[in-house]
């Protein structure tokens, strides 16, 4: 399923044959393979970045104020 943007969704494949049952298992399922597909696009390196800028700008605000 996409957007007018192309950006990707993830299809919960809910139909109206579902049972009640059924349908939460689907949602988990697919929040599931949501986080399965960020975690394999996910970029350490940016992440570890963006971690020191905040550190550094946190440490660099207090002396700043002080």
């Amino acid at each position: 399923m996409e957007n007018s943007h192309n950006q990707k969704f993830v299809d919960l494949n809910i139909s109206p044959k579902d049972t009640l049952e059924d349908i939460p298992q689907k949602i988990v399922n697919s929040s599931i393979k949501g986080l399965e597909d960020t975690m394999k696009i996910f970029d350490y390196e940016a992440y570890q970045k963006a971690v020191n800028c905040i550190v550094n700008a946190n440490r660099n605000f207090w002396s700043w104020y002080f």
